[in-house]
């Protein structure tokens, strides 16, 4: 009986292992994305005129759009909500600012330094990435550009959130086959801010 028993346990082991669920999240809940039919065109940078022809809520407001639109994937206009007037009260002023765009605030960081005269200079740095999820449904379907395979991202996500940069989301698209995260990094101009990885 005991050699029976441990037989029993053995079968029952064996039969309880099956085979590995198609994706290691068993709640993905995809929507399918339409196959790319050309390359990709990425949105062009504004001109930015140099101070002081142009006031400093003028030029972060393009630096922004420009920072943006990638993300987005197309053009956009951008108008700074910051903390604190946008002004040069001393030779160098800090100012958190953030632009809106899907009822998200996009965090940036935005140094007016004064350089002589009139002249001062404006640098404007994102803080946190914008997740679109349009612009990742375009960039999964150029990404699998000609594969022929069945395509979907996550449809239980929201059109647009803040995530850091350079650090996989939790923003999953499928090739059918397995499932990759999308991750957001900084990128410049004539080149996409999306990069994929499986997810293990």
């Amino acid at each position: 009986m005991a050699a029976g028993a441990v037989l029993a346990a053995v079968l029952l082991c064996a039969c309880g292992a099956g085979t590995p669920a198609a994706f290691p999240q068993p709640h993905y809940h995809g929507s399918p994305v339409p196959s790319a039919t050309a390359d990709p065109v990425y949105p062009e940078p504004s001109e930015v005129t140099a101070p002081p022809f142009n006031p400093p809520p003028i030029v972060v407001g393009l630096e922004m759009e420009n920072a943006l639109s990638n993300q987005i994937g197309r053009d956009v206009s951008m108008t700074p909500h910051c903390v604190k007037p946008l002004k040069l009260s001393r030779k160098h002023t800090v100012v958190r600012c953030y632009a809106r765009w899907g009822g998200v605030a996009v965090p940036f960081k935005v140094t007016l330094t004064k350089d002589y005269g009139s002249y001062y200079t404006v640098r404007s740095v994102q803080l946190d990435g914008l997740l679109v999820a349009s612009a990742v449904r375009t960039a999964w379907a150029q990404f699998n550009y000609a594969t022929g395979n069945r395509l979907s991202c996550a449809s239980d996500q929201p059109q647009a959130a803040l995530v850091p940069f350079g650090k996989p989301t939790k923003y999953l698209c499928s090739d059918g086959s397995q499932l990759e995260s999308v991750q957001l990094n900084r990128a410049g101009f004539g080149s996409s801010p999306f990069s994929f990885s499986v997810v293990a």
